[in-house]
């Protein structure tokens, strides 16, 4: 029923062709510092105002505009500038759970299945949430409906973090990054390698205990491991994870990955001990450190160990939900409206998250950081599905300990890690 629901909303809208999903664009073809961008306008003309009055966003809990606070106030003034521009169009806020019966996934599932009048115009997911919503149908791809992503100002990973098994079903607003700390000011243009930071000597901090083991799963990704096979299954390459694990274990022999790292299972456990003068170095999740942001230092891409990336992404999109199909195309003009370079530069700064447009970055006001943050989204790529990590993380991570701890060396370590995974685990 769902595809049916689809396919008739596809084909009300006849005045608009469909737009092939776009590729992901190259570094080269970035514009860096384009003028703020505007709304492409869209392809099909709006119907009767009178049918489409309202329109609804759900957001998760931290933006509730109770609340009072900047980053809820600039929503507010984006959507009241929004209905200015749209004359009897109104747009309401509803603040979801993150969890539990009445959480915003638990909701627009029930309402998918049961009341689809009740689903909202847009909604607020991240990467994760997306990707479950548009495994079951629960939200529309945006392909013939906008022009937006024919635009060069986005960064790669925004196309990325968009698109899910060949279709784009969020509007980028919000991006993350898995990046290098480093003490010190240090050029953006001198990014290190594992070489320079080996002769340097200084500990490198990482939550190795992370369920996730994102940090060992980006490196073995940049490495040219691969985390899913030809059936989309969890996927370990023993050759990849090898060249992964023995540079943990040099690493583990001089003390540049000290054996305590594995007391550390989260981001905020390993930042806090760097703020605290401990290590030169530290991999976390870009948003983690822009909460604190130390004196003097400096952020980086995550060295890699080949040609692919090892600087993970993810991040938040406006996904679209609305089923009623003459409000459909209003509903795409608020997330076009809500996805303009000077709205997404604001809640981005506020929120301590990274644009995912070059033109917003470019308006922040520290001219130091700009430089840092433009290198690392430029070359910044989408983490694996999040069901493919809660399957290989825990498989990669029990490696990982055992290399810092020296109870095995790489070449065992992998055949544990493959082991497990392709053992079901006991009852």
């Amino acid at each position: 029923m769902r595809f049916l629901h689809i396919v008739l909303l596809t084909s009300f809208l006849t005045g608009c062709s469909l737009i092939p999903t776009a590729a992901p664009t190259q570094a080269a073809e970035v514009s860096i510092t384009p003028k703020p961008s505007l709304v492409s306008p869209t392809s099909t003309p709006l119907a009767d105002s009178k049918n489409l009055q309202k329109l609804s966003i759900w957001v998760p809990v931290q933006f509730d505009p109770n609340a009072k606070s900047p980053v809820t106030q600039t929503l507010e003034n984006a959507l009241q500038e929004f209905e200015a521009k749209n004359p009897g169009v109104t747009v309401e806020i509803r603040v979801k759970a993150e969890s539990g019966p009445s959480g915003l996934m638990e909701t627009l599932g029930l309402a998918a299945r049961a009341a689809p009048d009740a689903m909202p115009s847009l909604v607020l997911l991240t990467r994760s949430q997306m990707e479950a919503a548009a495994s079951k149908g629960i939200i529309f791809p945006y392909a013939g409906f906008t022009t937006v992503f024919e635009e060069k100002d986005w960064y790669p990973f925004a196309r990325e973090l968009a698109t899910f098994q060949g279709d784009m079903y969020g509007m980028p607003l919000s991006g993350d990054v898995l990046a290098l700390v480093s003490r010190g000011n240090r050029p953006s243009a001198q990014s290190p390698t594992w070489e320079d930071i080996q002769k340097q000597g200084s500990s490198v901090l990482f939550a190795a205990s992370d369920p996730l083991a994102a940090v060992p799963v980006a490196l073995y990704r940049s490495a040219g491991g691969k985390t899913q096979d030809a059936q989309l299954l969890p996927l370990i390459q023993p050759a990849e994870l090898e060249k992964t694990l023995t540079l943990l274990a040099t690493g583990a022999e001089k003390n540049i990955f000290p054996s305590w790292l594995i007391n550390y299972s989260t981001d905020e456990q390993v930042m806090n001990t760097f703020s605290n003068q401990q290590g030169g170095w530290v991999i976390t999740w870009l948003s983690n450190y822009l909460v604190n942001q130390p004196i003097d230092t400096s952020v980086f891409p995550v060295p890699s160990l080949g040609t692919s990336s090892a600087t993970f992404a993810s991040g938040s999109v406006w996904a679209l939900a609305d089923t009623n199909p003459e409000r459909l195309q209003l509903s795409v003009k608020l997330a076009e409206f809500l996805s303009r370079s000077e709205f997404i530069s604001k809640w981005n700064l506020l929120n301590n998250t990274l644009p995912p447009r070059p033109s917003a970055l470019e308006t922040w006001p520290d001219p130091i950081l700009r430089p840092q943050l433009n290198q690392v989204a430029l070359v910044a790529e989408i983490r694996p599905p999040i069901d493919i990590l809660t399957i290989l993380g825990p498989a990669i991570q029990e490696a990982t300990v055992q290399i810092l701890k020296k109870q095995s060396d790489p070449a065992k370590a992998v055949q544990t890690a493959i082991q497990r995974l392709t053992t079901p685990a006991s009852k």
